[in-house]
């Protein structure tokens, strides 16, 4: 359990996000992720879904880390954090369409 929670904490961290940031991003209420730490509970599928869009990682990602304990740190410029922050809030379509003009420049 401490390992979920310990992950959360680490990428939440390497954005420079308050738990109220963490919350804001994934559509939850902040008293939901206090409780987590303050009960050591894991949170459901649905709402780890919710943190890892907001973290621009897929569950298979999230759970990765936890698996192997081990994250690398990733250091973003302001310009890419700003660009993951817009990605998080596409919708499916817009994501797939974004995917696609990428795939067509060099």
């Amino acid at each position: 359990m401490k390992n979920v929670l310990d992950t959360i904490t680490s990428y939440r961290e390497a954005r420079h996000w308050s738990n109220y940031d963490l919350a804001s991003h994934a559509g939850i209420k902040p008293t939901t992720i206090s409780s987590w730490y303050r009960k050591d509970i894991v949170p459901t599928i649905p709402t780890l879904l919710k943190i890892c869009d907001a973290f621009g990682i897929t569950l298979t990602e999230f759970f990765s880390v936890v698996e192997s304990g081990e994250r690398e740190a990733v250091v973003l410029t302001h310009e890419q954090a700003e660009m993951l922050e817009k990605w998080s809030a596409l919708r499916p379509e817009q994501k797939e369409a974004v995917v696609h003009l990428l795939s067509t420049m060099p």
